[in-house]
């Protein structure tokens, strides 16, 4: 398997396990990916040793980082517009 294909299938991976954990009830269990995508910028722009190449590598360590939190985010409106949802069915059977 070439290593474009790992890259691929991992972040198609991390991708599913990210909007599996943002779909659970605990909203803090969806930030588990972004939180460590976190770390692992700030640990991969220490490497290097001039501040330019620290910054671009940050800038590109932290590309994911959008993509999580969009899929954090649109999970999280989805529960709330069925949370919603739930609600207005529990006031049309109040009345």
């Amino acid at each position: 398997m070439s290593g474009f294909m790992r890259i691929v299938l991992s972040f198609a991976v991390i991708a599913i396990l990210q909007t599996v954990l943002s779909i659970k009830a605990n909203k803090y269990l969806g930030l588990l990916i972004p939180s460590a995508n976190v770390l692992g910028s700030v640990w991969v722009a220490r490497q290097f040793s001039d501040m330019v190449s620290a910054i671009l590598g940050l800038i590109v360590s932290v590309v994911p980082l959008a993509i999580w939190l969009g899929i954090y985010d649109a999970c999280q409106r989805k529960l709330a517009k069925q949370k919603q949802d739930e609600i207005r069915r529990m006031q049309i059977n109040d009345l």
